[in-house]
């Protein structure tokens, strides 16, 4: 017997078998990796039901798989019940609440304006009509926070004009600045390089001429709500005889409006904390407030895409700059665009 040619013939053999095994192998790990990815895309559609596959005929690295998206298909239908109970819940408070408030001021005032009161008695009514606004003002403002949190209620930005949501911000904040004597100014500013033309809102000039190209993407609702956050802010820590300045720069991927005042400023050791839910700073503790404004303006503009910047200095006032996209999907730019208006 020729060994040599055995050998030769096993050798063959072997190696033959050995490229079968590998491309096996290799078709096997294939088909794995499909179904596997099939698995991966039903879990991100919401079709995934593991009843779909038998463990008898899976690997344990899919049968691994499968019981993790288990998991997680029934973590996410049980995030979405509490979601269902949370909107419920605060629909509930809402709904509950309106009416009692509602009769709680109603009375209040008429009892202020009774002509039987003395003067003792009149002081303590209108500070009864002064809580129940104070404890209306607190439940809608939870509500409202409740609902951007949860994601019961979404913003929807759309390409907006920057003018309209300038003056319904500061004709919503006009009267409680000329009740306190605090001069409110609107200035126009085409770019951020441009100068400004300025007229005064509160002595009755109007200086809302269209800035050119002044638009951006934002929820024109919720996004006058965060600024008359800003304005109603800046009224309150400015001293009669102070002056808001309200402007608009334009960049290149992000519009601006800016919030001036020359109130009493934020210490250095509080600026990377004002926008924290019921943060209330050291100048602000005997203010009327309950600090959760500036944390609503952030969580709107945030979702919008943009965000905002603080400058200040104590003595000599601060500016709010609300930053926001100038076009759909920028919301990746914002870091660069930070960098740029330093």
């Amino acid at each position: 017997m020729n060994w040599g040619i055995v050998f030769g013939v096993l050798g063959v053999i072997l190696g033959a078998a050995g490229i079968g095994a590998a491309v096996y192998q290799r078709w096997e790990s294939r088909k794995i990796m499909q179904r596997m990815e099939v698995m991966l895309r039903q879990a991100m559609d919401g079709s995934f039901r593991p009843e779909d596959y038998d463990e008898s005929l899976l690997s344990s690295l899919e049968n691994t798989m499968k019981e993790f998206l288990r998991a997680s298909t029934l973590g996410a239908a049980r995030v979405a019940e509490e979601r269902d109970h949370i909107k419920t819940f605060i629909a509930d408070i809402s709904h509950q609440t309106k009416t009692p408030m509602a009769n709680m001021l109603l009375y209040s005032q008429l009892l202020a304006e009774s002509c039987a009161l003395t003067p003792e008695d009149r002081r303590a009514a209108e500070a009864l009509e002064g809580q129940a606004e104070k404890l209306s003002f607190l439940i809608t403002s939870l509500v409202k926070l409740s609902r951007l949190e949860t994601g019961i209620l979404t913003v929807d930005p759309v390409r907006e004009n920057l003018q309209e949501l300038m003056e319904t911000a500061v004709r919503q904040v006009l009267p409680q600045a000329e009740a306190k004597g605090v001069s409110l100014t609107v200035e126009q500013t085409g770019t951020a390089s441009c100068g400004a033309e300025t007229a005064d809102t509160a002595a009755g000039t109007d200086a809302m001429a269209e800035t050119p190209d002044a638009a951006a993407v934002f929820d024109m609702k919720w996004t006058c709500e965060a600024l008359y956050n800003l304005l109603e802010n800046a009224v309150k820590y400015t001293e009669p005889g102070g002056q808001i300045n309200v402007r608009i720069r334009m960049y290149e991927m992000f519009s601006c409006v800016e919030v001036e005042d020359t109130g009493e400023g934020i210490p250095e050791e509080d600026i990377s904390r004002i926008f924290g839910r019921f943060y209330r700073g050291k100048n602000g503790r005997e203010k009327e407030g309950l600090g959760i404004g500036l944390f609503l303006a952030r969580e709107i503009v945030s979702l919008e895409g943009g965000y905002i910047k603080v400058k200040s200095e104590p003595g000599k006032g601060s500016v709010f700059s609300v930053f926001l996209p100038r076009e759909n999907g920028k919301k990746e730019d914002a870091s660069k665009e930070k960098n740029e208006v330093k």
